[in-house]
């Protein structure tokens, strides 16, 4: 059985279409993603702003992190500890 860090190395350095080993993934590029709906609800309900702002902030962070690793110089430490801040495994 496969490590989560090896998996996340294979995730990160195996070249890979978008249907292998997903699924379907055929998205629509002209639906707006989870981080464009959250925002859309923040702006069509003001009240909800409090709450939604520091998530959206801390979920665009952990994304700008991945953003950042080079996959040449792969640490999958680095990648586990952002995607934990998106959703704790």
């Amino acid at each position: 059985m496969k490590t989560d860090q090896d998996l996340i190395f294979e995730a990160y350095t195996k070249p890979k279409t978008l249907d292998e080993d997903f699924g379907n993934t055929n998205y629509d590029v002209d639906e707006p993603s989870c981080f464009e709906r959250l925002e859309e609800l923040m702006n069509s309900k003001p009240e909800l702003a409090s709450v939604l702002k520091p998530i959206l902030d801390e979920m665009q962070d952990a994304l700008m992190e991945i953003d950042k690793i080079d996959i040449n110089n792969f640490d999958a430490q680095e990648v586990f500890n952002s995607l934990n801040r998106l959703y704790p495994f």
